[in-house]
């Protein structure tokens, strides 16, 4: 386990990842410029990196696809012939939790907000929100 950050800015996402899923966090070193792997019941779930604003990229969460045969899952994803023309790019990235609205209370006490608030859908109790950093990402219950 890594100790705690003393940038501020580093906390607090790492705050958030934990209340979101109760996972462990570690850094394998400053030589990797500061990120850190989140585990969860010993595999690797997530990782992240503090954003300097040295590569003009926004905050954002990534989705990172495993999958045993890469080039069957890379022609899967990138099949667009099902979307409306004027469908929006881009991913979203989905936290399951246990409880929707605890789970907001911990985001917005770690400094993130709520973006579209807690709705029951027929997949579950689900929102949008933001880390500190602005990052948007759902999570659903």
């Amino acid at each position: 386990m890594s100790s705690v950050a003393t940038n501020r800015l580093s906390c607090r996402p790492r705050t958030i990842d934990a209340a979101i899923q109760r996972q462990s966090d570690e850094s394998p070193g400053p030589e990797y410029g500061g990120y850190v792997n989140f585990t969860k019941d010993g595999h690797y779930v997530a990782g992240m990196m503090h954003n300097d604003g040295s590569h003009g990229a926004d905050d954002q969460w990534t989705v990172y696809l495993a999958s045993d045969d890469a080039e069957k899952t890379a022609q899967a994803v990138s099949d667009a012939s099902t979307f409306p023309d004027d469908a929006p790019l881009g991913w979203s990235v989905y936290f399951t939790i246990a409880d929707a609205d605890a789970t907001i209370a911990a985001i917005e006490a770690a400094g993130g907000a709520v973006v579209i608030p807690a709705e029951d859908t027929p997949y579950g109790r689900l929102a949008a929100v933001t880390d500190p950093t602005g990052a948007m990402f759902k999570i659903v219950a």
